[in-house]
């Protein structure tokens, strides 16, 4: 506490990670979705999918950027009004003046999902969901469907804010969490770096280049 933060340094490396789509095989469809029709899937009244409560995780507020940059990439502007605001009180809201999208989250406890779509607070809780086959699908980062074996389905860079080439593009959906607190789209890349006051910089030199490397990684 109280001690200033280490600069910026000399050696940096970066890891990216992107919002996708997880199933399994016995999700509904799993034999027919793909990257372009993944949205259609979705609206099928039998499908049920899920993400995490966006007032609680990070990874639930990037699932409805990626759903909204859906629109404008597939030319289908009723995407979002399709998958969530026809099933919850969640709303996208439209400001021309600067091309924006703002989802203004409610209280957790008024969310008010349908019986077609699961929000949870925990990753886990949808896992366990998935699992149970409760429902067919949930909005993930790549790195925990991985983790836990499951299928999923690569969206395009344009939308599952994992490239900084379409930094632009993600900040123009953004959240205003139930606690007022503003989180804009961005690209979701990790830093990893060696700071200039470290103890053995040409140690940690080493142990960043083993992370970044194909065996680290």
């Amino acid at each position: 506490m109280g001690q200033q933060c280490p600069r910026v340094l000399d050696q940096i490396g970066h890891y990216r990670n992107q919002i996708v789509l997880a199933y399994t095989d016995k999700s509904k469809y799993a034999d027919e979705i793909n990257a372009s029709n993944w949205y259609d899937i979705l609206r099928r009244d039998d499908v049920r999918f899920g993400f995490s409560n966006p007032n609680d995780d990070p990874c639930g507020y990037r699932s409805q950027m990626t759903i909204q940059l859906a629109e404008a990439y597939y030319g289908d502007d009723i995407i979002y009004e399709d998958l969530i605001e026809a099933n919850s009180a969640l709303a996208m809201v439209y400001d021309a003046a600067n091309g924006t999208y703002t989802l203004n989250m409610p209280a957790s406890e008024s969310i008010d999902p349908s019986a077609k779509l699961m929000v949870r607070s925990m990753e886990m809780e949808l896992i366990a969901g998935l699992d149970a086959q409760e429902i067919d699908y949930y909005f993930i980062y790549r790195s925990v469907a991985e983790q836990h074996g499951q299928l999923f389905l690569e969206l395009p860079a344009e939308i599952d804010l994992s490239s900084v080439a379409y930094a632009d593009t993600y900040k123009t959906v953004q959240v205003v969490q139930a606690n007022g607190n503003l989180v804009t789209g961005n690209p979701v890349v990790y830093g990893i770096t060696v700071p200039t006051n470290a103890r053995d910089p040409e140690m940690g030199l080493l142990f960043v280049k083993l992370v970044v490397s194909p065996e680290g990684q």
